[in-house]
């Protein structure tokens, strides 16, 4: 970084940004003639973005800006240009490490899945690359993790020390201020190692932004003596709050919390009722040590994530570290006002929480591909065919290769245009909320339909507790029982919406 004096807090993300535009910067020639690009104009009419598109756009050109232009998609928040170079965002540094998250939109490449890290900035980068080195450690490791039913404590020292849970920490907290683009990717690739890891990772990273939703006293709670504290949840609302003097009393038991082993602080959701008696929910920040933690997790998958039950007997939570669910969904939390220049303090929660769990299943079918085709090579069917030289074969290993594909890219995609959306600072309409949770729960049919595809080619020997296949097999199979990969949640709103009908529930 530059070794002038630090301009005032208000110019940092357009110094970064400029810092990061002279580092990265294309030329015209460079840029991929086959798609099209999006300008993106920031409410302050000062930045402006370019994003890759896929899809077709109305391109719509001025002497120097875009006018703002409505796609079928009712993309009403975009406007379109064509035939610019690539720029950047440049977020707010993080004082501890001085590094800083520039978050950077880049033409889209042909480039393979296992290294689709071009639209990267240097610093997202260096931690992507973090996460590769950390790889043949977590696979070394991947069976005893499982045998044990937790990560092993090594593990979370090491994302602890490659700052990979500080992404989405805010850096008035000692983290790195970041987005759940280069979040989720990361999520996924730590997958291609350890899937209890990745998930467990997924956890505590996504909580560090959801914690500084919060009231400033609960974030001070958490990390003003101890910036490395993370929390495990159940944020199902299975508890019920008490309204007291200067806060609530929380009684309830609480499944699937995981990581709980690792975890200071515990993150769930409970149903109280409002002044005019009706009910709602809030989320309550409780510290470990007045949580009981159950060991009751035996299970098909995901063993090694450690995901205990909770569960609390008339604890008392102090109003300030608690938060509706509503404002989370909104995008409209006491966060907002703490760090008011970090842009993920906007984001609705319902369309950006899905960016952080289900990454861990891309990983897993990538290495299920990988392994079957290997597989399939030498595996012999009925004395002496060849299941390699089936047309068969070649069909369902090709449509299953294309369906993982399709899905990975579709959710990548989703994640970056969720991303640009809001750094835009243009709120997001409500048919883009709906969409990004249609293409997620669709991407998760995708993935389920390769799964049951490759088990086929597999054969028989998958079923033996001895096969590599089964342990991943039983991984996504549990993956897809999460809440967010439930199809008719996400279909049905989207249904409705098409239909002029509001949603239900409301997003």
């Amino acid at each position: 970084m530059a070794s002038t004096s630090k301009p005032k807090r208000k110019s940092m993300n357009a110094t970064a940004s400029s810092l990061n535009m002279r580092r990265n910067g294309i030329s015209k020639k460079s840029a991929s003639p086959r798609f099209s690009t999006a300008r993106i104009v920031f409410s302050s009419g000062i930045w402006t973005t370019i994003v890759g598109r896929f899809s077709p756009i109305l391109p719509v050109a001025t002497a120097g800006f875009s006018r703002w232009a409505t796609s079928k998609a009712k993309d009403i928040w975009i406007a379109i240009s064509s035939g610019r170079e690539r720029k950047s965002i440049g977020l707010d540094t993080a004082p501890r490490r001085r590094m800083t998250i520039l978050h950077t939109v880049s033409a889209r490449t042909q480039d393979s899945l296992s290294d689709d890290s071009a639209w990267m900035s240097d610093s997202e980068r260096e931690l992507f690359e973090r996460a590769r080195l950390m790889q043949p450690t977590l696979a070394a490791t991947e069976a005893s993790t499982r045998e044990a039913r937790e990560v092993p404590a090594e593990h979370i020292r090491a994302l602890h020390s490659a700052d990979l849970i500080r992404i989405l920490q805010p850096n008035r907290f000692g983290g790195l201020q970041g987005n759940t683009r280069v979040f989720s990717r990361i999520v996924e690739e730590l997958a291609l190692g350890c899937s209890a890891t990745a998930w467990v990772y997924a956890v505590f990273g996504e909580h560090q932004w959801v914690i500084a939703c919060f009231p400033e006293q609960a974030q001070i709670d958490v990390w003003g003596s101890n910036p490395n504290a993370v929390a495990s949840s159940s944020l199902v609302p299975r508890g019920t709050l008490q309204t007291v003097a200067g806060g609530y009393r929380l009684s309830g038991s609480y499944p699937f919390s995981s990581g709980c082993g690792h975890a200071q602080w515990g993150l769930v959701g409970a149903f109280c009722t409002d002044e005019e008696g009706g009910r709602y929910q809030r989320y309550c920040l409780i510290p470990m040590a007045e949580i009981l933690v159950k060991d009751d997790w035996h299970v098909l998958g995901l063993e090694g994530t450690g995901s205990r039950s909770l569960v609390l007997n008339d604890v008392f939570v102090p109003a300030h570290r608690t938060v509706p669910f509503r404002d989370l969904i909104a995008g409209t939390t006491p966060g907002t006002a703490v760090h008011p220049h970090y842009p993920m303090m906007r984001a609705p929660r319902n369309m950006f929480a899905p960016f952080s769990q289900p990454p861990v299943v891309l990983g897993l079918v990538r290495r299920l591909l990988a392994l079957v085709a290997e597989m399939v090579k030498t595996r012999v069917s009925r004395g002496t065919t060849k299941v390699a030289d089936s047309e068969v074969t070649h069909v369902k290993l090709a449509e299953s290769a294309a369906a993982i594909e399709f899905a990975i890219r579709q959710f990548r995609w989703r994640c970056e245009r969720s991303v640009t959306a809001l750094y835009s600072g243009v709120p997001i309409p409500q048919e883009e909320r709906l969409a990004t949770r249609r293409d997620i729960v669709y991407s998760h049919r995708l993935i389920r339909s390769a799964t049951e595809h490759l088990c086929e080619l597999a054969g028989a020997t998958f079923v033996y507790d001895t096969s590599p296949l089964q342990p991943i097999i039983r991984d996504i199979q549990t993956c897809l029982t999460h809440g967010v990969a439930v199809f008719e949640t996400a279909m049905v709103p989207y249904g409705r919406s098409m239909l002029g009908l509001e949603p239900s529930p409301p997003v």
